[in-house]
Parts: structure tokens; sequence; C-alpha cells
């Protein structure tokens, strides 16, 4: 199951804001397709496997879902709630994958005595990651090319850094250059306080809109719970889960 953009971006900021406690575990069974027409879940096995809430209306697996007037005022919050989230679900990914490779561009400018080719493939890296977040007004952004491009990136840039750390650090030990040894502690601490210094205001930052978020996915969640009407096998519906399992 591919993850949805929202699960994408909550993970992520959590996985980024590490100055600050991020707790927000939210789950879902579908992928999720959000757009300014309509709010799709979709599913391969279980049922149902395709719910749909067009301008106020609910169809499940094709068919319509007639509503009583209760479940109708929660249907069309529920519409309205996920709507007024999508762009920020949008923003809090693209920063946090931003923040990712700022992070990752330090390194390579601290550790690497010729950085300019390693430095070159993570913007090329970064400017991808960026098209396929704002390539449609949607909440279905595929993870897994994100992932994909992400670990390429890193997948480029670790040996060469482990390289030039290896040879420096080999070179000073063999050589006896305590001075060449202390120097690369020296870069090594200079690289640490560096990232922390551009990465920690916006990590805090952007742990505050995720956490925001996922106050917004446990009201949508709550929504769900009040829904009286019933699945024809007499379940709940149950889209977005949020909590501890």
């Amino acid at each position: 199951m591919k993850r949805t953009l929202l699960l994408i971006a909550l993970s992520a900021a959590a996985g980024t804001a590490i100055a600050g406690d991020l707790n927000c575990d939210v789950q879902t069974d579908y992928d999720l397709s959000l757009d300014e027409h309509s709010l799709r879940f979709e599913r391969e096995g279980g049922t149902p496997a395709r719910v749909e809430i067009r301008r106020g209306r609910l169809s499940i697996d094709g068919e319509a879902v007639a509503l009583g007037a209760a479940d109708q005022a929660r249907l069309e919050r529920y519409e309205a709630q996920a709507q007024r989230m999508a762009p920020e679900v949008r923003e809090v990914a693209l920063e946090a994958v931003d923040i990712a490779f700022t992070a990752l561009a330090e390194v390579a400018r601290s550790l690497s005595d010729e950085p300019e080719e390693t430095l070159a493939k993570l913007h090329e890296a970064r400017r991808e990651v960026a098209r396929q977040l704002d390539r449609a007004n949607t909440a279905a952004i595929d993870d897994e090319a994100i992932d994909a491009v992400m670990e390429e990136a890193v997948a480029d840039l670790v040996p060469a850094l482990v390289g030039d750390l290896v040879k420096s650090s080999l070179a000073a030990a063999f050589s006896g250059d305590t001075a060449r040894a202390e120097a690369l502690e020296a870069r090594a601490e200079r690289m640490e306080a560096e990232i922390e210094r551009l990465v920690e205001p916006r990590a805090k930052a952007l742990e505050q809109r995720a956490e925001a978020l996922c106050a917004q996915v446990a009201a949508l969640d709550a929504i769900e719970e009040e829904f009286e009407f019933r699945l024809p096998g007499g379940e709940r519906l149950d889209l977005l889960r949020s909590g501890p399992e």
C-alpha cells in the first residue's frame, strides 16, 4: 500500500523535528486522493474497496449512500475539513524534505574536499522531489517515487563522503599528523553546529505545523465515530485512524 501524502508529511515532519517530540499516530488502510472536486479512499483487498465523497455525496464501491440529516451534516463537515487540510499537507511534506536536503548538503560541504559534484546531485534530487509534490493538485502523491529519488541521492552521497572521511582519517593516523587529526575533528564539530543552526529552528516550526495537522486528522476521525449509518455488513466507516493502534 502506498502511503498518502498526509502520512508522508507527518512521518517526515516527525523525523525532521529533531529538537521536539512529535507524537502523532495516523493510520489508514486506503490510498487517499484529494482534489477540489472529491475525496477518494481506495484499496486492493478488503471491503469497501472504494469510498468517495464528492460535493456532499457519499458513494461506497460505486453505490450512492442515502444519509439522514445528521449524517449528511457530518459528511459535509468531513469533506470541508479534508479540503482545508490539503494545501498545508503538501507544504509540510515539502518543508520536511527541504530540511532533510539542507542537512545533507551541509554534510557534503563539510566532509568532502570537492563537494561540487555531490551538491549538484543533491540540488537536482531536491528539485525532483519538489516537482513530485507540486505536480498535481492532489493528496495522492506517489511516496515510492519520492523515496526512490531521496534514496538515490543518499546512495550517491554516502560512499563519496565516507571515502573522503576515511582517507583523511587514515592519512592523519598513519602519518602521526596530530594537527591534521585535530583539524578533521574540528571540521566535523563545525558541521554538527552548522546543521543544528540551519535545521533546528525550521524543525521546531515544522513540528508545530505537523502537530496542528495531527489535531485536524483527529477531528476527522472523531467525525467518523459520530456517523450513525453502517456499512452493509454492519461495520462503521473507518477511513482514517488517529492515536496508537
